[in-house]
């Protein structure tokens, strides 16, 4: 009996035919979702999350990393290594995954490993990840649990591929606080599918565009470069064509908007050489779980936002090598807003979301009503309401 007929007769389906176009050149890029894991669980936990693939890939590696913070920043280095031992299924079938030609990699707090190539995808097709981490202390987790059975996902910080040659599709890298993450979204991390944490995820599976989600409760922007190089790093930064920088709700409980301004730009202004199109989200009301009563900070808030619907007007420090905030409204020639160039640069911020917008209330401190539990995170309602209001450019 052919192969065929007996795929017929069983009711399997044949596998896919491997694309013509992944014979010519490939570039290494971003091929599906992943997710920061920094939550602490005990070992050994086994997992499998279900990754698709906007574009078809050849030679697939799992990048995995050992960071662990458990909702206290900064999320650095595990205090102990874990060991991770894989398998993939892909559009060409299963595969044991391998790093450096061994059957597992042991992690040290900290660092990141990347697998051997193997297998293709093709474009829509899924690269299913099944992983068991062990650990003789912490395991480095996912938010939330695996299908609502209580068990604990593991899975890779990013997906990598080698995709045809040129390739022009988005690949977006998040990184911010539990907002981001997807706190307060009752289909954060419940499935391990895409699109089940919170609206920045769920803006990517609109898009149909692969994403590395970095973001880590509690975190705000100036913790970032100490956990950097543990929690992404150049190299995997580098494979992402967008970043959504989403940290204010928490830095604005600390700084004063025209400081974040500061700081803001300035981090934008170095991240763009690595991701070329930053993009930066409006401050969310803050309010007590009635959704009405207004927590502190509320000016510098609404102060935040004007400043960055003005087109966040900054200028270049040339003297330090780093770009500045100016005022709401400034009007001083080497001024720039979103959009702008002068003097040979071009403003950091390539634009920017206004989630505030969309959950807002009349009053803008307020939410809108329904759209939040806790007063600090949207909820379902809420994470839903912005992907659908808005999109990612």
């Amino acid at each position: 009996m052919s192969l065929l007929a007996l795929l017929a007769t069983t009711g399997a389906q044949p596998l896919p035919t491997r694309p013509d176009t992944l014979d010519g050149p490939l570039t290494q890029r971003l091929v599906a979702w992943g997710r920061v894991s920094h939550h602490k669980s005990t070992g050994p936990v086994t997992s499998t999350t279900s990754h698709i693939a906007p574009v078809e890939a050849d030679g697939i590696v799992l990048h995995w990393g050992n960071v662990a913070g458990d909702h206290t920043p900064p999320y650095a280095a595990n205090s102990s290594p874990i060991t991770v031992t894989a398998s993939i299924t892909t559009s060409s079938g299963s595969h044991n995954v391998t790093w450096a030609g061994q059957p597992n990699v042991t992690i040290a707090g900290g660092s990141l490993a990347t697998s051997d190539p193997i297998g293709w995808v093709v474009a829509g097709g899924t690269v299913s990840v099944t992983a068991t981490v062990t650990s003789s202390g912490n395991v480095p987790t996912m938010e939330g649990y695996s299908d609502g059975t209580g068990a604990y996902l593991v899975g890779p910080l990013a997906i990598t591929g080698g995709t045809p040659t040129p390739d022009t599709t988005d690949r977006w890298l998040f990184l911010g606080n539990s907002v981001s993450e997807g706190v307060g979204d009752t289909l954060h991390g419940r499935s391990g599918q895409d699109g089940t944490g919170g609206y920045p995820e769920r803006l990517a599976t609109k898009a149909d565009v692969a994403y590395l989600n970095a973001a880590a409760s509690g975190e705000r922007l100036g913790q970032l470069p100490a956990a950097w190089a543990a929690r992404v790093g150049d190299t995997l930064a580098e494979h992402c064509s967008h970043a959504l920088i989403a940290y204010i709700v928490n830095d604005i409980q600390v700084y004063t908007a025209t400081e974040l301004a500061d700081t803001h730009a300035e981090y934008w202004g170095t991240l763009t050489a690595t991701v070329p199109n930053v993009y930066a989200v409006t401050c969310l009301p803050r309010t007590g779980t009635d959704g009405t009563t207004i927590a502190a900070g509320a000016t510098e808030r609404q102060a935040w936002n004007a400043w960055l619907r003005d087109g966040a007007p900054a200028y270049y420090q040339a003297m330090f090598s780093r770009w500045q905030g100016r005022p709401t409204g400034d009007a001083s020639a080497d001024t720039l807003r979103i959009g702008e160039t002068g003097d040979g640069r071009t403003h950091p911020l390539a634009g920017i979301l206004d989630a505030a917008a969309v959950v807002a209330g009349t009053n803008p401190d307020h939410w809108k009503p329904g759209y939040t539990s806790d007063g600090v995170h949207p909820n379902t309602t809420g994470h839903a309401a912005i992907a659908t209001a808005l999109n990612l450019p």
